[in-house]
């Protein structure tokens, strides 16, 4: 054959296998490219940006150069998580648990419905809680909406015991301060009775009970010159008992089970316990902030509160127990709780503020004088008759202390 037809044949068969060649790289592309994605892939190791098309080949998410269609990554599709929440709008940020620090974004959310033809459990566990596109506005709302309402009610809720925990943190200076501030302000009105023999007698009964029983005899023990029959216990071992229910005991037993019911709760920091519940915020704020003024300051709510408010049932009943054991280990008659509880329950002279402490209807007097005869015990007297006969006329010389002469309480 002559070399121009050689020549000729070659150059033929040439274009026919280019040809071919193109026919094949053209179909190949499109089957490369058909339902591909793009995105953009960031190595992790530097900040190089590389534009890529996606597609899920297989179980693998393969990453593909723009217009050649060369695999420059391949991801197991089971090793895939959610970079961050994603809502409508938003791209998703993908990563590999085996190359956590790499991130691939795509706009398209279609990707996800693929993802999970191939791997269904991509639909369950952090996968799901990270993706909201499919969340309408109204039900985000609705979501949002509803948890803020539960934290805000779950906080209303905790705070005023929140308040009461730190109440009872709080220092003992404090304490006693916030104590004596409240007592000033409940007896600005009617006074306290100071005639000398009964405030010694009285003295000697509160340091016999402590001291019998380990406490230091620090408590400041108080007779308000008011009618009404009543005690109860302030903050830092502040404790008052009135005019009243001194004439209205039969004897010293009585006054000594009532005065070692109030010593069990400033023991017990109910009376402490009880200013944090009540005042809530601003209790607990006041403490945590270190600012003893401001908790000084809140004596005037606080002396109301504590007037107008029983303790609960179980204080009561738990008061109520460990003044019987003080009474016992001081080897005073404990039998004036019952006593007096059945009297009171009998008269129903209820003068004084509603929800007053010892005569708190909460646990009923029945509940309260069948647990103190179980634990009552006979002893020696409370005091001395002169003693006692002091402590009942400390306020018959008239000398009484007020920060407003005239104004006295009012049977």
């Amino acid at each position: 054959m002559p070399s121009f037809c050689r020549r000729k044949s070659n150059r033929m068969l040439w274009a026919r296998v280019w040809r071919s060649w193109l026919i094949s790289a053209r179909c190949d592309h499109r089957a490369v490219t058909a339902g591909m994605i793009h995105g953009l892939w960031y190595d992790g190791m530097s900040a190089a940006r590389t534009e890529v098309e996606v597609r899920v080949v297989g179980r693998q998410l393969a990453l593909l150069a723009i217009g050649t269609g060369y695999t420059l990554h391949s991801l197991p599709i089971e090793q895939l998580r959610l970079a961050d929440d994603v809502y409508p709008g938003q791209p998703l940020r993908l990563y590999s648990l085996k190359q956590p620090d790499a991130r691939l974004v795509v706009a398209d959310h279609s990707l996800l419905a693929a993802l999970r033809k191939v791997h269904p459990g991509l639909g369950r566990g952090g996968f799901r809680r990270k993706y909201l596109g499919g969340m309408s506005l109204g039900r985000r709302f609705v979501l949002v909406g509803g948890f803020t309402l539960v934290c805000l009610v779950g906080l209303a809720a905790s705070v005023p015991y929140l308040g009461e925990e730190a109440a009872a943190a709080m220092p003992a200076q404090w304490e006693r301060a916030m104590g004596e501030k409240i007592a000033a302000h409940i007896t600005r009105d009617t006074g306290t009775c100071t005639d000398e023999p009964g405030t010694e007698a009285l003295a000697r009964l509160v340091s016999h009970l402590a001291v019998r029983n380990g406490y230091d005899p620090d408590f400041v023990v108080q007779v308000m010159d008011a009618a009404m029959v009543n005690a109860f216990a302030a903050p830092g071992g502040q404790i008052m008992l009135t005019r009243g229910l001194l004439r209205d005991a039969e004897n010293a037993e009585e006054v000594a089970a009532v005065l070692a019911h109030e010593i069990a709760h400033s023991i017990l920091q109910h009376p402490t316990r009880a200013m944090g519940r009540a005042l809530g915020y601003r209790l607990v704020f006041a403490t945590l902030l270190g600012d003893a003024s401001s908790v000084a300051g809140m004596a005037g709510q606080a002396g109301e509160t504590l007037l107008n408010r029983s303790h609960s049932r179980e204080a009561e009943l738990e008061a109520d127990r460990i003044a019987l054991e003080i009474l016992n280990n001081a080897g005073v008659d404990s039998r004036g709780l019952a006593t007096f509880f059945e009297r009171r329950q009998k008269a129903r002279l209820f003068s004084g503020p509603r929800g007053s402490d010892i005569l708190s209807t909460h646990p009923s007097f029945p509940a309260r004088v069948a647990q103190a005869q179980v634990y009552q015990r006979e002893g020696m007297a409370a005091m001395a008759l002169a003693d006692w006969q002091a402590l009942q006329g400390i306020c018959n010389n008239g000398k009484t202390t007020s920060t407003e002469e005239g104004k006295h309480d009012h049977e």
